[in-house]
């Protein structure tokens, strides 16, 4: 799924933040509160106010994620 996402963060530069957090690395426990993610992959879409707009669990198609972020990205034009 990372060459995935990689590939989508090349894609959408500069109008995407993209951020990984390593679930069992114990300096994101406050991201995981914060966000309330416990497993992986786990894709959370956000506004740029940090709102949840969507989010998946597992692997999920590329198109899926590509469909949700450019949904995401004419709607905060």
């Amino acid at each position: 799924m990372k060459p995935v996402v990689h590939g989508l963060e090349r894609q959408y530069d500069g109008r995407l933040d993209v951020l990984y957090f390593d679930i069992s690395d114990p300096k994101t426990e406050d991201a995981q509160r914060k966000l309330k993610f416990s497993s992986t992959p786990h894709f959370i879409l956000l506004r740029k106010d940090g709102t949840r707009v969507q989010e998946w669990m597992g692997v999920i198609p590329e198109d899926t994620l590509k469909t949700a972020i450019d949904a995401l990205l004419k709607s905060e034009r």
